[in-house]
């Protein structure tokens, strides 16, 4: 899949068409970069700054939110989670046994993170790959 093809059928990005300048639209896409992440690991952590926004190109992802009570992880000074959830080794266990709970899936087309750039908060969930999986994701702010 395109990114021409994954930007149009975006359900965000046809709001930022029909909702930002022209001029805003073109800083955004020149702002695309590429990102491979392989299958069972995470893409971001709940929690972390929210700084890019992700097109899934190929692929498939999970969408694992918090328990009741979860409290969000403190960051080190790279904004890294610190060590509320372990980061090495296969992330769906990992979540699985921190009592996250798997919310959906998203596959080639999908978009996520869209929150990231209109406002500055947290992570509100981790996305995990469920195979290798392909990414254009923007790391600027509209």
């Amino acid at each position: 899949m395109k990114l021409a093809d994954v930007l149009s059928i975006s359900k965000f990005f046809q709001s930022i068409q029909e909702n930002f300048s022209e001029s805003s639209l073109e800083c955004l896409l020149q702002h695309i970069e590429y990102k491979f992440v392989p299958a069972r690991q995470a893409v971001f952590y709940c929690g972390e700054p929210g700084k890019e926004f992700y097109f899934i190109l190929k692929g498939k992802v999970s969408v694992w939110i918090p328990p009741k009570g979860f409290s969000m992880p403190k960051h080190n000074r790279r904004g890294s989670v610190s060590d509320s959830i372990p980061t090495d080794g296969d992330q769906i266990a990992s979540h699985q046994n921190q009592g996250f709970i798997k919310v959906r899936e998203m596959v080639d087309g999908d978009s996520f993170g869209e929150i990231a750039l209109t406002t500055n908060s947290m992570r509100t969930a981790s996305i995990v790959t469920v195979e290798d999986s392909h990414f254009a994701l923007s790391l600027i702010h509209i």
